[in-house]
């Protein structure tokens, strides 16, 4: 038993070097490294800017600076049109708010970075996030079927779930997507519900 946890350890400590090491070393067709906020990402991306920059979540100042490629117009108040939800940027926030401290500390030693809060640093280090949350994916998911149908499936349908998918493009070039996050709350609801569905108590379905 203590042999097979540790090479289960072993197994998804392996997957997480061999995705950062993807995340900051493929190229994409663009020939860029990393996460880039573009289409749907874009527009998940700026409610992060437009928070921390502006104190806002208004977008004009954005879609004017850096463009609006969906053409959203204006709501009823007259602010910027914004359809898609804030749950991923309230996801990716704490690596958008290391990107900010880590973009000071290299200004403070001279090196050139925007601190605008939509240059490649941030982004890249702000998407990173997706590929994180992929991996916990792979983690729960594993854990829910571990539960249901034993260790003997769990560690090849996990496998399966991460190469034969498109998980791996949406943790990598594809991570200003919110399918990654999606990922890792699907499977962790599932992996809680397979825990608890013996024992509910009403904290547990509060929390569920």
């Amino acid at each position: 038993m203590g042999k097979e946890n540790a090479r289960q350890k072993w197994f998804f400590g392996i997957l997480l070097i061999i995705g950062s090491v993807a995340y900051f070393n493929l190229h994409d067709q663009e020939q860029q490294v990393g996460g880039i906020a573009h289409l749907d990402g874009y527009y998940y991306y700026i409610y992060l800017r437009s928070l921390q920059m502006d104190g806002d979540i208004d977008f004009k100042n954005e879609y004017e600076k850096w463009g609006n490629p969906f053409e959203f117009g204006e709501t009823a108040t007259g602010k910027a049109r914004n359809i898609f939800g804030v749950g991923p940027a309230l996801l990716w926030s704490p690596f958008f708010l290391l990107s900010i401290a880590l973009a000071k500390i290299g200004q403070a030693f001279d090196f050139v970075i925007s601190n605008d809060g939509l240059s490649r640093f941030h982004q890249i280090i702000t998407f990173y996030g997706s590929m994180l949350y992929g991996w916990l994916g792979l983690i729960f998911s594993f854990a829910f079927v571990k539960r249901l149908n034993g260790k003997s499936f769990a560690l090849w349908a996990v496998l399966g779930a991460a190469l034969a998918g498109p998980l791996p493009y949406y943790c990598l070039s594809g991570s200003s997507y919110s399918h990654a996050q999606a990922t890792m709350a699907v499977s962790l609801m599932l992996w809680l519900w397979a825990r608890w569905r013996e024992d509910w108590t009403v904290r547990r379905w509060i929390a569920f």
